[in-house]
């Protein structure tokens, strides 16, 4: 089976203050999880790239259900976009960047055919939750299932004292450890700015100001990630581009 596909469309016009840097975040996540990363800057560019690779990607039940767009335009572009790609590939994921959430710009993405959006000075973490939230409807199924890990997951166990690999190994966490997971994992889209972390985990009256419970945040991911890696896996943290953390592993 061909690799799922994401596909990237931001014209040198487009409004949004998301760079293809802040998308490339996005991008280098989804590609552990086995998903091909292709960026577009035009519009015929995306339609045929779409066209040409529906050939080859057709589901079980005949639709394109893992090949997935998000258009980064005006909204009258987007719209017309998606309503060329709902019509030739039914089942494919749409997001999309509109100006804003008043009633009737809702309303032509919903008609449009697109599935989710965002607005153009929403964060890169927002942007990547917003994929993530969209990929998980897809069928119900967690991005990294695609790529073969295993279904059981990462777990927090023993009242969250132990993560648990997919593997069924442990790992037993510190008192910070064990509250950063559980602030994590909690949060919508399993990802968390600074500022949620450090207030969930205590570390907000730290004297020295909000950089030094930043640091500690960051020595502390570091040494869980070598836990982890100790047992032979990687721990799917990823750090959103100083602004915070996203946790992209598969749960039950």
């Amino acid at each position: 089976m061909p690799s799922p596909v994401i596909l990237w469309y931001k014209p040198e016009s487009s409004s949004s203050r998301v760079s293809l840097r802040d998308l490339s975040l996005a991008c280098q996540t989804l590609g552990t999880a086995g998903f091909e990363h292709i960026t577009c800057s035009n519009a015929s560019q995306l339609l045929s790239k779409a066209e040409r690779i529906s050939r080859g990607y057709v589901t079980s039940n005949g639709g394109y259900g893992w090949m997935l767009v998000v258009l980064c335009a005006s909204l009258a572009e987007n719209a017309a976009l998606a309503h060329l790609l709902r019509a030739g590939m039914p089942s494919m994921g749409l997001v999309a960047c509109v100006p804003d959430q008043r009633e009737s710009t809702c309303l032509l993405a919903l008609q449009s055919g697109i599935d989710a959006w965002f607005t153009p000075d929403a964060s890169e973490q927002l942007v990547v939750a917003t994929v993530f939230s969209l990929l998980r409807r897809m069928g119900g199924v967690d991005p990294l299932v695609l790529s073969g890990a295993d279904s059981s997951g990462w777990q927090l166990v023993d009242h969250a004292w132990k993560l648990q690999l997919p593997s069924g190994e442990q790992v037993t966490l510190t008192t910070l450890e064990r509250a950063f997971m559980l602030a994590l994992t909690s949060c919508e889209g399993r990802s968390a700015t600074h500022e949620q972390l450090t207030s969930t985990m205590g570390l907000h009256d730290v004297a020295a100001g909000a950089e030094i419970g930043r640091e500690r945040i960051s020595v502390m991911v570091s040494r869980l990630r070598r836990k982890v890696k100790a047992l032979g896996a990687e721990l799917p943290v990823r750090s959103l581009h100083g602004k915070g953390y996203l946790f992209n592993g598969p749960m039950p």
